[in-house]
């Protein structure tokens, strides 16, 4: 069966596994949390960061995405970079104009 000019079967046959690369962005209740701690480490360096894992809130599940084994810690890491460089609030604005874009887009073929 083909879909888009691709036959599925083909392409699923051809699919490599491997390494995710890129960025996962967390949901937005995770994010927060993350843009936040990402937002005070820049700031305060990453002593602060240490003061946080090593404390009884650091050893929750809330703060694993500061783990590198974590699936969010790469967006936590570019989070830090962005606040470090200034470059987080312009960014987070451009995010929210091209969601809101698509958003409106659907909506218009709905």
């Amino acid at each position: 069966m083909a879909e888009n000019g691709v036959d599925i079967v083909e392409a699923s046959e051809n699919a490599v596994q491997g390494k995710v690369t890129g960025v996962i962005i967390p949901p937005p209740d995770i994010r927060a949390v993350v843009d936040k701690t990402a937002q005070f480490v820049a700031k305060n360096g990453k002593s602060f960061e240490n003061r946080i894992l090593m404390s009884a809130q650091g050893s929750s599940h809330k703060f694993d995405f500061m783990r590198p084994h974590d699936v969010y810690y790469p967006y936590y890491e570019h989070k830090i970079r962005e606040f470090e460089e200034g470059t987080a609030e312009e960014n987070e604005r451009k995010r929210r104009e091209a969601e809101e874009k698509k958003k409106a887009a659907i909506e218009a073929e709905e």
